[in-house]
């Protein structure tokens, strides 16, 4: 099941245990849902820059995320 949460959605419900890769926009962890127990993987978007992100996300970062 693909979704996407927030930060705070992320930090209360799943626990990081490992940090299995990082691309140019995003890095994944291996976790464990907290409701479930089942393991998921988490990809973190990176967002750059302050000045990066008052221009808004780049359009390739917009592709990766809605390909989830």
């Amino acid at each position: 099941m693909n979704r996407v949460i927030s930060k705070d959605t992320a930090k209360n419900r799943y626990e990081k245990i490992k940090h299995l890769g990082e691309g140019q926009f995003a890095n994944v962890y291996k976790a464990k849902d907290t409701e479930t127990n089942e393991f998921v993987a988490i990809k973190k978007i990176k967002f750059g820059s302050r000045h990066e992100a008052m221009d808004g996300i780049s359009r390739t970062a917009l592709r990766e995320i809605k390909l989830l």
